[in-house]
This record gives structure tokens, sequence and C-alpha cells, in this order.
């Protein structure tokens, strides 16, 4: 008597393999999501990085990719919450590959403005938190 075989059937194959295109793509738009986040915050609009992207092999819509950036914007700011105390958790982030032009606050000596603050946040240098408390006291 003859067992039969277990062999998937066409159908599941082409299912199995449009699945893991999906994820692929997933992953990929994973990836490009830091990049996709700091050009939104500089102002380009959703629709047009959808055009890029899908015009690169990442298809994807202006509202699913909005979608994406604010599930991935939620996650980050939840990693960073959770991180344990005196430890930043690592979020991706641009800064290293887009060219500043402004001289961090620290550099100059003087922070005078909340933008000072955000720019010494968002620079490469590790803060030095008594020094910043001793500005504040200063002020």
């Amino acid at each position: 008597m003859m067992t039969p075989t277990t062999t998937p059937s066409l159908e599941a194959l082409v299912s199995d393999m449009r699945n893991l295109t999906a994820q692929v793509r997933r992953a990929q738009l994973r990836t490009l999501l830091p990049v996709v986040d700091e050009l939104s915050r500089q102002g380009v609009p959703h629709e047009s990085l959808a055009a890029t992207m899908t015009a690169a092999g990442i298809p994807v819509n202006a509202a699913a990719l909005r979608k994406a950036l604010s599930r991935w914007r939620h996650h980050t700011r939840n990693l960073a919450a959770k991180a344990p105390a005196g430890q930043v958790a690592a979020t991706p982030s641009l800064q290293t590959a887009l060219p500043t032009t402004q001289q961090s606050p620290r550099a100059t000596g003087a922070i005078t403005s909340k933008a000072d603050l955000v720019q010494l946040r968002k620079s490469q240098a590790p803060i030095d938190l008594n020094q910043l408390a001793e500005m504040g006291r200063r002020k």
C-alpha cells in the first residue's frame, strides 16, 4: 500500500512565495523608516517619499507609509521610555549622514534657546548633565 506524499500544492507554494515577498518588502520598509522619518520631519511630503520608494521597487502608497511611520515612531518612543536609567535606548538616526551647517551650542559655549537644547540632544557628542545643570542654574 502506498502512502500519499506530503508535497505542497502549487497554490500553497505560490501563496508562501507571495508572503515571503511581502516580508522582504516589510523588512526593507523598516530599514528605511529612520531615513523616511528624518525626511518627513524636514518637510518632504509623504506622497513624494512613497513615489520614490515605489520607483525603487518597494511598492507603498502614501497612506500606508504614513501609518508605518506613525507606528515606528510610537515603537521607538516606547523603547526610549523603557530604557534603564542612565542608559539611552539606541534609536536609529540619520544625523551622521546629513550634513550639519550649524555649530553645536557646546562649541559656542552657551545655550540660549530650546533650539540649542534640541541641537545638543541630536549631536553625536556625549552630553555632560552636570555642565548642563550648572548652565541652567546660572540663568
